[in-house]
């Protein structure tokens, strides 16, 4: 526990500051397997060593989420004008 009352209960704020939001389904799964194609293959084995031992887990779809952002698609070739 982070904070309490001072009663030693436990403070309602952080009850709702730290409630998971991140639930593991198909756009989760979808995730995984794009971040596992990335190239980026540090990441690649660490999140795969991860959903080994968490599966397919809440904090599996948090760990996804966080992962690196795609590469943004490579610029477009500009015309030649002479």
């Amino acid at each position: 526990m982070l904070f309490a009352e001072k009663s030693g209960e436990k403070a309602q704020g952080q009850i709702t500051a730290f409630e998971d939001t991140w639930e593991w389904g198909l756009e989760a799964a979808q995730e995984y397997a794009a971040l596992l194609r990335s190239g980026h293959d540090r990441v690649a084995k660490a999140l795969k060593g991860m959903h080994d031992f968490l599966g397919g887990s809440d904090m599996m779809a948090e760990s996804v989420d966080d992962g690196p952002a795609p590469d943004p698609a490579p610029p477009r070739p500009q015309a030649h004008r002479p």
